[in-house]
């Protein structure tokens, strides 16, 4: 299975899931369907906070996650509710409301406030039934746990606030790629050759696990 992380607010894709054959942020729409909306929150009103440019890469990401894309999404995660009310929490949910809606999916809002175990949870369960991909839309701040708890050794840089552009690609337990949307009209100007955001980190390796090889590696040399 796979993980995909994107943010164009916060995302993660997930592919290769361990044990089975697992962006930062996907897109933000405002412009979404109504009360009837697969995974709706049930507040009253659907989630926005979204600006022009926001709407614009949430249409984006239709294409970019959609049928027809290199991602096969079976499921995906927002987090419409916070405790605090944030915009941010609502946007997470209104940037993947219009490819949920093309895809048939509901969207999974289960751990909007819960600790990312409660991720982890719902993608082991997934994974049982299915190696589709899942894309997860949320907060930044957030990601690099979310990851973490996924079982990415190699997430312990943040996920850039300034960025909205951002896919973080994970399969088989580690972020194996970072890559930009490259959106028209939002990320013309986006580079990727010399883009520190782009470079994957390798997995730290336990300072007492190196000396215990060089001491061993040593003595054998002897």
């Amino acid at each position: 299975m796979g993980s995909w992380w994107s943010s164009t607010r916060d995302a993660l894709l997930s592919r290769a899931w361990p044990g089975r054959a697992f962006p930062k942020e996907p897109p933000r729409d405002g412009e979404g369907p109504g009360h009837g909306h697969p995974g709706w929150p049930g507040r009253g009103r659907f989630p926005n906070g979204l600006s022009e440019k926001g709407k614009e890469r949430a249409q984006y990401i239709r294409t970019y996650f959609g049928n027809g894309s290199e991602f096969e999404i079976g499921m995906i995660f927002a987090a419409p509710r916070d405790g605090e009310g944030e915009k941010e929490a609502e946007r997470t949910y209104a940037t993947v409301a219009p490819l949920a809606t093309d895809l048939g999916l509901d969207i999974n809002i289960a751990c909007a406030n819960a600790p990312a175990s409660c991720i982890l949870q719902h993608v082991e369960e997934f994974a049982k039934t299915s190696d589709a991909d899942i894309l997860i839309s949320w907060k930044h701040r957030d990601l690099t746990t979310i990851a973490t708890a996924l079982g990415a050794k190699n997430a312990y840089r943040a996920y850039p606030d300034e960025r909205n552009d951002l896919v973080w690609i994970m399969s088989d337990g580690r972020i194996v790629e970072k890559r930009s949307m490259h959106c028209p009209g939002l990320d013309d100007d986006r580079v990727d050759k010399g883009d520190p955001d782009l470079e994957v980190d390798q997995p730290r390796v336990n300072s007492n696990l190196m000396r215990w090889l060089n001491w061993w590696t040593s003595f054998t040399l002897l």
